[in-house]
């Protein structure tokens, strides 16, 4: 099922973590949010440039760094679907530089 509005309710409600640990920069609460083994993909939003974070050590470390920088915020769900039992999607968020889809 591709969009479904439940997927996108749950999407919603972690992205809203996501973004409330990014304002108050609290990098314990972000890290809860992933897994132990888990990635990162950066595409020139936070780094400048296309890496990949693996591991919530290396996940924690990158937004603190960059965040003064960035400022990150609204962040939305996108387009969600699941696949095998497991809720995916994509997200919308702006940066003070430009918006990010």
């Amino acid at each position: 099922m591709t969009n479904s509005p439940s997927h996108r309710v749950v999407i919603q409600k972690s992205l809203s973590r996501f973004e409330e640990a990014l304002t108050r920069k609290d990098m314990s609460e972000l890290s809860a949010l992933f897994e132990d083994e888990c990635y990162w993909r950066d595409y020139v939003v936070f780094t400048w440039d296309m890496i990949v974070f693996e591991g919530v050590n290396e996940i924690e470390d990158m937004p603190s760094a960059r965040l003064v920088d960035t400022v990150p915020t609204q962040f939305f769900a996108n387009r969600t679907k699941e696949v095998n039992g497991v809720v995916q999607g994509s997200f919308v968020f702006y940066t003070c530089v430009r918006s990010v889809a």
